[in-house]
């Protein structure tokens, strides 16, 4: 028994002695800065980079194995500049011996102290680390030990401290003028060990530059992370951020985020029962009060069952509160969510005032005051990475602005979106600036400079209109805009493949009805567009009189047109201009001159009398008329028109003409013819006037034309009136032997003169 003692004794003699001289002979023996060299050929080697050590490795053996060095430095790709890709002024480590023996890794401090990390791309979009992964050799699985000889694997893990300081990291993308610079990185925690809890801060400040944003943001809180039970926990985590600059319109961001967080492998659960978001935002286009926010909800997941809850979630943005929930399910396949979210009634003026926000002017002050929406949302992912569909579905949808309530549904899948909404009643104007007291006509825009040609800009967004994929549907109940009352109004919106159809109709317009349909074909190179319209019985007079102030047109009519052109600028629009178009009015008047009284007043001025001997200065500035209709045609922008016809009791008017759309002139004769029927119509002293042809020409520019009275057509009328008139009287005294105005009493009398007249 003594000799066994002995043999041990010896035994552990021997076993203290090798590690004293592994303690004492190894750092003595061997030196590490023998193989940088070694270690910098290999890296040149495998990478193609240099590597510097620019301080000695220094080596400790036991109780702990542990390097030290500082200065190194790995340069950067070729093309990107002498600056290093990645710089270490310090590091050091070191693994307690004793431990590895009972499979434990107990790590003392890890410092890593000046880490600097530069990635970049060029103007080409390639990257200065992409030399390094592509370099890199596909790894190989270790060769695999018997059953039997496998170790039990790592059973404790250990870290004394982990020290990041005054590390740095910049971004410098120069194919997208993108660069961010990141200094003072900090990262501190306590002592790392499964199962107990480590507490942790990080920091850093952070420069954009492009746009200009600066700030700091800290992270702090508590950690607990037990593999063997397969938990994690995060406490107290609170995340701080402050950022001012270019990139919030020269506005300053302070955030804060305050969340705990727990993961259950086992029971498939990660939860985060508390989660609050803080924010203000002050300075740029916010003059008054800074903005707040301020946000609470809680989350639960199963990732393996792929459901999710966001649940209690409470919205109060600068006074606007919103509430709501959300479930999803499906996530680790195609995704499908539903939820609904309420935001309650809300002052948009006071809010906007409260916060020295400036609202565009409005004619209504009263506006604004209101606001309120409701919505349920259902929806679903398709597809894979590459092309995923979003399917959603807001049904019902209920928005209120003011006295006004918004419903329906609206849909997306895909490219394709759709609408189905139904507006009670609104009135626009109340929202339009309003308007100016005394303004004059708008200015006209200034003249390109001598040489430089105007651009025609293009009226219609072709690409846009090439991948739209809508149908939808908007009913409004009552709208007045531009001091028009619409009643029953209705538009239809279809597009796909490059045709975009609108139809409108509205069936209470001022006792008539309207209605159109507006096409675009852009499938080709050169867009067309037909247009269908059709105004029925509606009245003239205060639909104008609502639109411009002044009923200056009476009567009940209306008129249809069915247009095509194409091009894509107005110029083109005019060239391209056909179709037809034709309108009806009767029953009315056109207010604001008595035909009547002018061509008094030009007759007795043509003839040298004054305006005194006209007469009818009491008669009102009206000339009615029973029915005023016409037609036209339009070829390559010219109209045409043959048929204009108005007619009153007092006179006849007829037009024949064309309009140049494209010149912007016209050539136009109105011919207006007096009638038997002059009393009670202001006729009264126009009798010699009575049917002969009164030529009236328009030429030139639409906008100030030149107009003249064939005055001399006039007299050659009168005078031939005269003559029929007296010749007709010496007929009749020959035929009836006697005094023809005397026999015009009688039927016989009639006959003749009748059958006179029309010979003329």
């Amino acid at each position: 028994m003594n000799k066994v003692v002995k043999i041990l004794a010896w035994l552990a003699g021997i076993l203290v002695l090798l590690l004293i001289a592994l303690v004492v002979v190894i750092p003595m023996v061997v030196d590490p800065n023998d193989y940088k060299g070694l270690v910098v050929d290999k890296v040149k080697e495998t990478t193609g980079r240099e590597l510097k050590i620019e301080e000695d490795l220094s080596l400790s053996v036991f109780p702990w194995v542990g390097i030290e060095t500082g200065g190194v430095e790995l340069g950067n790709a070729e093309g990107f500049g002498p600056e290093p890709f990645a710089r270490i002024d310090h590091l050091a480590v070191s693994v307690k011996v004793w431990p590895l023996l009972s499979s434990r890794l107990e790590v003392g401090e890890v410092v890593l102290s000046g880490l600097q990390l530069h990635l970049a791309k060029n103007a080409n979009g390639v990257g200065n680390w992409e030399d390094l992964a592509a370099g890199a050799d596909e790894p190989q699985a270790p060769p695999q030990a018997p059953d039997d000889e496998r170790g039990a694997g790592l059973a404790d893990l250990s870290v004394g401290a982990l020290v990041v300081d005054s590390g740095g990291f910049k971004w410098d993308d120069r194919s997208a003028n993108q660069s961010l610079a990141i200094s003072g990185f900090n990262l501190n925690t306590g002592a790392i060990r499964f199962g107990e809890p480590v507490d942790f801060t990080l920091a850093f400040a952070v420069d954009n530059r492009a746009p200009r944003a600066k700030g700091n943001l800290e992270l702090k809180g508590r950690a607990v992370v037990d593999p063997a039970r397969r938990k994690a926990r995060l406490e107290g985590v609170t995340l701080t951020l402050d950022v001012a600059g270019e990139a919030l319109q020269g506005g300053s961001l302070d955030l804060e985020l305050v969340a705990d967080l727990s993961v259950d492998g086992v029971a498939d659960l990660v939860e985060m029962p508390s989660f609050r978001v803080e924010a203000s935002f002050a300075g740029g286009p916010i003059a008054g009060e800074p903005v707040k926010l301020a946000m609470t909800s809680a989350l639960s997941m199963q990732p393996q069952a792929g459901t999710a809850e966001l649940r209690d979630f409470k919205l109060d943005l600068a006074g606007i509160q919103a509430t709501g929930a959300l479930t999803a399910s499906q996530l680790k396949g195609s995704p499908a969510f539903q939820g609904g979210l309420e935001v309650a009634p809300f002052d948009a003026r006071a809010i906007a005032a409260r916060h020295g926000i400036t609202l565009p002017p409005m004619a209504d002050a009263s506006t604004l005051t209101s606001i309120s929406a409701n919505l349920n949302l259902k929806g679903s992912m398709q597809g894979g990475a590459d092309a995923t569909a979003l399917n959603l579905r807001l049904d019902p949808l209920a928005v209120t602005l003011d006295q006004s309530t918004l419903q329906g549904h609206a849909l997306v899948a895909g490219d394709h979106k759709g609408f189905e909404l139904t507006l009670d009643q609104i009135d626009v104007d109340r929202y339009l600036p309003p308007p100016q007291q005394g303004a004059g006509a708008e200015a006209e825009p200034s003249p390109a400079p001598e040489g430089e040609a105007q651009p025609a800009g293009a009226l219609i967004p072709v690409e846009t209109l090439r991948g739209l994929d809508v149908k939808g549907k908007f009913t409004i109940g009552e709208l007045k805009v531009a001091k028009l009352t619409l009643r029953q109004a209705l538009i239809e919106l279809l597009a796909k493949d490059g045709e975009v159809t609108v139809e409108q109709r509205i069936g209470e317009l001022y006792q008539g009805r309207y209605e159109s349909r507006t096409a675009v074909d852009v499938r080709g190179e050169e867009p067309r567009l037909s247009v269908q319209q059709k105004l029925s019985d509606v009245q003239i007079g205060p639909l104008l009189k609502d639109m411009t102030g002044d009923d200056k047109l009476l009567g009940t009519g209306g008129f249809s047109a069915d247009l095509t052109t194409r091009g894509n600028s107005v110029e083109a629009f005019k060239q391209g201009l056909n179709g037809r178009l034709d309108f009806m009015f009767r029953d009315g008047a056109v207010k604001g001159f008595n035909l009547a009284q002018i061509l008094r007043s030009t007759r007795a001025a043509f003839q040298g009398q004054g305006a005194a001997s006209s007469g009818g200065g009491d008669q009102p500035k009206r000339t009615d008329f029973s029915e005023m209709q016409g037609s036209a045609t339009i070829s390559d922008g010219v109209l045409t028109n043959r048929d204009f016809s108005a007619k009153s009791p007092l006179i006849r008017v007829t037009g024949d003409g064309t309009v140049n759309v494209v010149a912007e002139s016209l050539d136009y004769t109105v011919t207006a013819t007096l009638v038997n029927s002059l009393k009670g119509q202001g006729g009264e002293g126009l009798e010699e006037l009575v049917g002969v042809p009164i030529p009236l020409n328009l030429n030139g520019p639409w906008a100030k034309p030149d107009y003249k009275i064939e005055w001399g057509k006039v007299l050659v009328g009168t005078q031939k009136e005269k003559l029929k008139q007296k010749l007709n009287e010496k007929i009749m005294e020959k035929i009836q032997g006697g005094d023809a105005k005397e026999q015009r009493g009688s039927g016989g009398g009639s006959a003749a003169e009748s059958l006179i007249r029309s010979l003329f």
